[in-house]
């Protein structure tokens, strides 16, 4: 089955879940952030943003490049970043992996950020960020 639409789940909060379709159009993708921006900004909690991108079927374009930095620039001055614990990247692939290093020089996150083949792997991590983060004091 060739995923057409990208899908938001907030139900296993504080880990937000966005799953990518195969092939990435700009104006979905704006609107998916936003939207992603408007859920994690309702809930005013800490929380970890877990994206897989298992299905998508290559390399972003700069379209959507352009897209991310700008959004990324929007949730900043929204507040976003007092609440972000990190990202973790769900792929295998070494151009995707790539790709998210240009972005992530382009437009440096406020938070850390990984890549991990499997959303399991992701959850540990969000979930190690968390704490991580609430043992040093930082949640915000």
């Amino acid at each position: 089955m060739v995923r057409t639409a990208f899908e938001l789940d907030i139900t296993q909060f504080p880990m937000v879940v966005s799953v990518f379709p195969s092939v990435v159009h700009g104006p979905a993708l704006a609107e998916h952030l936003e939207r992603y921006q408007d859920a994690v900004l309702e809930r005013d909690e800490p929380y970890v943003s877990i994206i897989d991108a298992t299905e998508l079927e290559s390399m972003l374009s700069a379209e959507a490049r352009r897209i991310i930095i700008a959004a990324r620039k929007r949730g900043i001055e929204r507040g976003i970043g007092r609440l972000h614990r990190g990202i973790a990247l769900v792929t295998t692939s070494v151009l995707l992996r790539t790709a998210t290093s240009v972005v992530e020089w382009a437009s440096p996150l406020p938070s850390t950020w990984t890549t991990v083949p499997t959303r399991e792997a992701a959850f540990a991590w969000g979930y190690a960020q968390l704490e991580r983060r609430r043992d040093d004091g930082r949640w915000f």
